[in-house]
């Protein structure tokens, strides 16, 4: 039992570390409001992100936006019948781009974001203590871009990627400590590094556009991560010393297709496609640099499947100053059944988005954003603890930004 406990501890960590509490795309406030629709559209330095071959298309500007995210997590435990309701936070990711052109062909651009920040805790003492009481992460991808005009219509691009992290996680160990009135504790840290690539084809005329975009595999490698293990007895304290841990860790490919069609001159409509290759991820080891009979090396199976999201959204150009936005989206869960845990009680999802822009002068924009999303109910037996219970999430997301854009003759309404 001792040894499970320490590999789900590993496990937890990377799944919410670099996989995404809410695989939600947060990186453009003006995406945002169309479900994150962006992949068949170009409009603005955002482009970086959703499709670099788009960039090419817009003008020299700079976007930045910030996103305070909301999530929501019950569980409801299929024995005692407890619901536990997760500790109210809130996590604040950020995009900031900024796109420059040579010349008329070519575009170049610089990425500076956070694609997976999210996080959960517990309150003391709930029934999952001993999977999980807190998780708190970070990942910040910095990502210069390329895209290039090969005629009036079509157009590529590509980025490299260099993403570092950070993740904190603590978990109760079901052994009485020293104090006699807590549990023992671990507390799991770890930074991790990875470096991957993504390319784009974009294709624009009359009221049409469509794009694609793939990012590969990113491997993503943990080194000198940090397990601390305090108030355990005295009797099993050098079964579980404190020491460091590796472990390489894979996040998957995506590819994306997405349209545009400008159904009216004030009405743009788009949707998107997104197809994650999570079955890259089916198998998750860990090296701990201090072995005991309780504490061993970690080879545990994941079984992810490949998974994929739909999107639309609308754009309307109220006045020659405000754009509004509205949006739907569907995002299925790759995470198969017994491997639902307090970490990430993910499920099938379902949201909305609108958002606005106003125009203030001729260059200035103001960007926000309202989602909602909720995840499906899900009851499971986790393997690795064999907690059975039923969990419910939903998420608020509540973003802002500014773009400025350079040496714009005219104010542009999309």
């Amino acid at each position: 039992m001792k040894r499970k406990l320490l590999s789900l501890a590993a496990i937890t960590m990377s799944v919410s570390a670099f996989a995404g509490g809410f695989k939600i795309g947060l990186q453009g406030q003006k995406q945002i409001g169309m479900a994150s629709c962006g992949t068949g559209l170009a409009l603005d330095a955002s482009s970086i992100y959703f499709n670099a071959g788009a960039l090419a298309f817009t003008p020299n500007q700079i976007t930045i936006g910030g996103t305070g995210l909301m999530p929501r997590t019950q569980y409801k435990d299929d024995a005692t019948q407890i619901v536990t309701n997760a500790i109210v936070k809130t996590y604040s990711p950020f995009a900031a781009y900024a796109s420059y052109g040579v010349n008329k062909k070519l575009v170049v651009g610089l990425g500076v974001y956070t694609p997976f920040g999210s996080g959960v805790a517990y309150p003391t003492g709930w029934t999952g203590r001993y999977a999980l009481t807190e998780i708190a992460l970070q990942t910040i991808f910095i990502k210069p871009t390329v895209s290039v005009k090969l005629n009036d219509n079509l157009s590529l691009g590509a980025g490299l990627a260099y993403s570092t992290g950070s993740v904190n996680l603590e978990k109760d160990i079901p052994l009485q400590g020293q104090t006699f009135t807590v549990p023992g504790h671990l507390q799991l840290n770890g930074k991790a590094n990875g470096a991957g690539f993504d390319a784009g084809i974009y294709y624009t005329k009359d009221q049409f556009s469509i794009g694609a975009s793939y990012r590969n595999k990113l491997n993503m490698t943990v080194k000198n991560g940090a397990a601390n293990f305090t108030n355990m007895p005295i009797s099993v304290k050098d079964s579980f010393p404190s020491g460091n841990f590796t472990s390489t860790l894979a996040l998957p490919g995506e590819f994306s297709i997405g349209i545009g069609y400008k159904a009216t001159p004030k009405l743009l409509i788009a949707a998107d496609f997104n197809y994650t290759l999570w079955s890259s991820y089916d198998t998750l080891s860990f090296d701990f640099e201090k072995n005991t009979s309780n504490l061993s090396d970690v080879n545990e199976a994941r079984l992810y499947s490949n998974a994929f999201a739909f999107r639309v959204g609308a754009q309307y150009a109220y006045s020659n100053k405000l754009n509004l936005r509205a949006g739907l989206f569907s995002d299925l869960t790759p995470i198969s059944n017994g491997f639902v845990g307090p970490e990430l009680p993910d499920a099938n999802k379902l949201g909305a988005t609108i958002g606005a822009s106003y125009l203030v002068g001729r260059n200035l924009s103001i960007d926000a954003s309202v989602l909602y999303e909720n995840v499906e109910k899900r009851t499971q037996t986790n393997i690795a603890t064999n907690m059975t219970g039923t969990f419910a999430s939903k998420a608020i997301a509540t973003g802002i930004g500014i773009s400025y854009r350079f040496n714009n003759p005219k104010p542009k309404t999309n």
